[in-house]
């Protein structure tokens, strides 16, 4: 019996020898990289690549939204300054003299600009003061006899078939010296109307004792409509066109 009991711990130890190689391989299997596993790898750090790409991208398009909003506003901010003046073309009315007072005139005020602009379906005549008090203003449409400059009477020229005279009571666009710390208009006395298909001219003329005179120059009558602004203040006549 002994014989036979060596010969089966011969046969269990040889056993075991040829098990360790192969738990030997499986182990090494285990922590063998293969081909697949790079490639999987690959596509996990490629998409996380292009995750940051798609939000990079995303960052210049909210950038690029943001920068087209603001040109849009800086666009309708310099659309031009009577553009500013807030009345709407649609309140145009009729061919009537407007006459709109104010309830104290104890200093003039002092015209600083003048300025024209054509928008859809009006253009506009804006006349901007400095200081003083609002005036009694005065638009109504004249015969060419009725432009004159204050004072002298004498006959001023317009070009057009039709004028509007704007008269401002209590305004003045004379010397600085007359009202320091203003600075009196002085540009032109005949504004050009480049480009509009009513207005042919703005013409100044004249300042007699506080008793400023414009005209408005068109190509026939037309409906308008007057109104006054503060801060600063102004006069805006809006001329209805076709």
């Amino acid at each position: 019996m002994r014989p036979a009991r060596a010969v089966l711990a011969t046969l269990v130890a040889a056993s075991l020898l040829m098990l360790l190689p192969a738990c030997t391989d499986d182990e090494d299997q285990a922590d063998e990289v293969t081909p697949n596993d790079l490639d999987e790898e690959e596509v996990e750090v490629d998409d996380a690549l292009d995750a940051e790409d798609d939000d990079a991208e995303d960052d210049d398009e909210d950038a690029d939204e943001d920068a087209d909003e603001e040109d849009a506003d800086d666009e309708d901010s310099d659309e031009g300054e009577d553009a500013e003046d807030g009345v709407a073309g649609a309140r145009i009315e009729g061919t009537e003299p407007v006459e709109l007072d104010a309830a104290d005139q104890q200093d003039p005020a002092v015209l600083t600009e003048v300025r024209v602009g054509a928008h859809e379906g009006y253009e506009r005549v804006v006349w901007e003061f400095a200081q003083g008090d609002q005036p009694l203003f005065e638009v109504r449409y004249v015969t060419s006899a009725d432009v004159t400059e204050p004072g002298t009477g004498d006959a001023v020229a317009v070009e057009g078939d039709a004028v509007l005279l704007v008269r401002a009571q209590s305004a003045t666009d004379l010397g600085a010296e007359v009202f320091a710390g203003a600075t009196p208009y002085d540009g032109p006395e005949r504004v050009a109307g480049a480009d509009l298909s009513a207005v042919t001219e703005v013409v100044r003329l004249g300042d007699f004792e506080a008793n400023l005179q414009w005209a408005i120059g068109l190509d026939r009558e037309r409906a308008f409509t007057v109104e006054v602004l503060e801060e600063p203040l102004r006069l805006v006549v809006d001329v209805a066109v076709d």
